[in-house]
């Protein structure tokens, strides 16, 4: 019976891997836009900013990690702007494929002459054009937010890459 008991309970553990959503997370946000963008100088050059502005957060209740957005897991960066706090996830179609996490051959070497190497990781989320995730840390367990709506701004055509560094 014991052994039956503990079949049942690690095959319950090993579905229990399905990030769950929390309905309401311990802060809060504004408007959250992306904004696509290409470098006229370097057609090639294209990607994909999501600006989340931060209206209130407890960095002692929670701490920003990651956003899930369009098959890709980006680490969120927060700035301080003239409007205040934004978090920021920067999408660079060069370095990311649908599903996919490129890792170099060499981590020691950025980019260098190694050709990536492509590591499929799926997404453990079902998500739309205008959705996404953010993953944050409460009290050392990762916890999970959808943020829904998110608007789609026209394509900001910079003429070099100096230009864009300096927005």
């Amino acid at each position: 019976m014991k052994k039956l008991l503990l079949l049942l309970l690690s095959i319950l553990s090993a579905c229990a891997t399905k990030k769950k959503l929390e309905n309401k997370a311990p802060f809060s946000l504004g408007e959250v836009y992306a904004q696509p963008w290409i470098i006229e100088d370097q057609p090639a050059e294209v990607g994909y900013d999501v600006f989340i502005p931060i209206r209130s957060l407890d960095v002692a209740k929670a701490v920003l990690q990651n956003l899930y957005h369009k098959g890709q897991m980006v680490a969120l960066v927060i700035e301080l702007q003239e409007t205040g706090h934004v978090a920021i996830a920067r999408l660079d179609a060069n370095d990311f494929q649908k599903g996919d996490i490129i890792m170099h051959a060499d981590p020691k070497k950025e980019v260098g002459n190694q050709p990536p190497i492509l590591i499929s990781k799926p997404l453990p989320f079902e998500l739309t054009e205008t959705q996404a995730v953010i993953s944050y840390l409460q009290k050392d367990k990762v916890r999970y937010v959808m943020i829904d709506g998110i608007r789609i701004n026209p394509v900001v055509s910079y003429p070099v890459q100096f230009a864009k560094n300096q927005r």
